[in-house]
C-alpha cells in the first residue's frame, strides 16, 4: 500500500513537470513574440527619426539652394531638442540653424521651424507607441506566470535577443538594452539615446 501511495505521489510529481515544461514552451513563444514587438517598434523609431529629418530638408527645397544637408541638426530638433520652439524659445532654435546652414537664407527659417514641428508631432507619436509597448511588457514580466516561467533560462525576459544603442553608440542587450529604450521615450533628447548622447556637428543652445 505504501508503495503504491509513494508511485502514485512520484507519477503526480512527474506529470506536474511535465505540464510545467509543456506550459514553458507556449509561455516562451508568447514572451518572444513581446520582446520582438519592442524591438520591432524600436527599430521603426530610429528609421522613422532619419527619414523624418531628411523629409524636412526635402520639403525645404535645399538640395535645391545647393545648400549641404545636417541630417544629425534635423534629427536632434524632430526628436525634441528644440520642443516649444515656438513657444518663445525660437531664438535658440534659429542660432542652432544658422550654425548648422550657415548659407542658409533667414526667410526659410519660419518654414523649416514649421515642418520641424510637424515632424516633431509624428515622431512623438512613434514614442507614445514605443512607450505604451514597453509598459505592457513591463506588467507582463511582473505576472506570476513570469517569475515561475522566468527561472527557466530559456523563458526569461528580456533577454539578450533584444537590443538597443547605448550612450557610447555600442549594442546593449537584455535589460540593459530595455533599460535604455525606456531612457529615450521619456527624454526630450531621444536623438541622444537612439545615437550616442552627444550631437556631433555644431554645439547647440540647450
Amino acid at each position: 500500500m505504501k508503495s503504491l501511495i509513494r508511485w502514485t505521489a512520484l507519477a503526480a510529481v512527474g506529470l506536474a513537470f511535465v505540464m510545467f515544461l509543456f506550459g514553458s514552451v507556449g509561455f516562451r513563444d508568447t514572451g518572444v513574440a513581446k520582446q520582438n514587438d519592442i524591438q520591432s517598434a524600436y527599430n521603426i523609431n530610429r528609421t522613422h527619426l532619419a527619414s523624418y529629418a531628411r523629409q524636412i530638408e526635402t520639403d525645404a527645397g535645399l538640395a535645391k539652394l545647393n545648400i549641404k544637408g545636417n541630417t544629425e541638426f534635423m534629427e536632434a530638433a524632430v526628436s525634441g531638442r528644440y520642443k516649444n520652439a515656438a513657444n518663445g524659445q525660437g531664438g535658440s532654435f534659429f542660432s542652432a540653424m544658422h550654425e548648422a546652414y550657415p548659407t542658409l537664407p533667414e526667410n526659410m527659417y519660419p518654414a523649416i521651424m514649421r515642418a520641424v514641428e510637424v515632424q516633431e508631432a509624428k515622431f512623438k507619436n512613434d514614442q507614445d507607441d514605443l512607450s505604451g509597448r514597453i509598459n505592457a511588457f513591463d506588467t507582463w514580466t511582473q505576472t506570476t506566470f513570469h517569475a515561475l516561467y522566468g527561472l527557466l533560462p530559456w523563458c526569461h525576459f528580456p533577454n539578450d535577443h533584444l537590443t538597443a544603442l547605448g550612450p557610447d553608440g555600442k549594442t546593449l542587450h537584455g535589460s540593459a538594452a530595455l533599460d535604455q529604450m525606456r531612457s529615450l521615450v521619456t527624454s526630450a533628447e531621444s536623438d541622444d539615446a537612439y545615437h550616442k548622447n552627444q550631437f556631433d556637428g555644431p554645439k547647440l543652445p540647450q
